[in-house]
């Protein structure tokens, strides 16, 4: 379901759109992602996604309980990333290759550098969280981006609450992290080889369940 006031970003409804919102909204962007072939998502700014999306979450400036998130490609991300002075995102691509062209290569070359120096548990995470957020449906917002920068820009080691978070949104799903691979991974014979050893053994050494659900088990 695609449920929020932000129902359009195109410029061509009206020429300052996108201004209007960044104007009344504030405006986070929370993954970028790339769609597995034949995946489709809803778009803000019209036809269905295809290829490369962002999802950005939205909070109204006047009211904080109007909240949620919308689906944009690429072009219409960059304009809100201008129009919100925010960096670009690296590019989470599930399979270990593609072959449609990206453009920013020598950016992503950077983010491999900068993700890289990053504690192993961090990137575990980060892969989870948008492993989850790329395989459904219904995006998780709020809190998950303030986990999802933390993990992707800090040196520091993630903290508990922000893993007892991630596994609790994704228990409410009833799913796990290796139930999404596994149902990949009988699709797509290139899907990236992921690895949550780290964030297993966290988990399981602070006995951080679910219902009984296990992230990572």
């Amino acid at each position: 379901e695609f449920l929020m006031p932000i129902y359009t970003c195109r410029n061509t409804v009206n020429e300052n759109k996108r201004q209007t919102i960044v104007n009344e909204y504030d405006l986070i962007p929370i993954s970028h992602i790339q769609l597995l072939p034949n995946q489709e998502k809803e778009n803000c700014c019209g036809p269905a996604l295809t290829d490369t999306y962002y999802v950005f979450s939205y909070k109204n400036k006047l009211n904080s309980e109007d909240i949620g998130y919308f689906n944009v490609g690429i072009h219409c991300a960059k304009d809100f990333l201008e129009l919100t002075n925010k960096n670009e995102l690296p590019l989470f691509n599930i399979l270990t290759e593609n072959n449609q062209q990206n453009n920013n290569n020598v950016n992503n070359q950077n983010n491999i550098i900068q993700h890289n120096q990053r504690p192993i548990i961090n990137r575990q995470l980060e892969n989870a969280i948008n492993l989850f957020i790329a395989c459904n449906n219904i995006n998780p917002y709020g809190y998950f981006y303030k986990i999802l920068n933390f993990v992707r820009t800090s040196h520091a080691i993630t903290n508990y609450n922000s893993i007892i978070e991630v596994n609790r949104v994704i228990g409410t799903y009833n799913q796990t992290i290796p139930q999404i691979i596994n149902a990949l991974d009988n699709q797509y014979p290139n899907l990236r080889n992921f690895n949550f050893t780290e964030l297993h053994n966290y988990i399981t050494e602070n006995n951080i369940l679910q219902n009984d659900n296990n992230l990572t088990v």
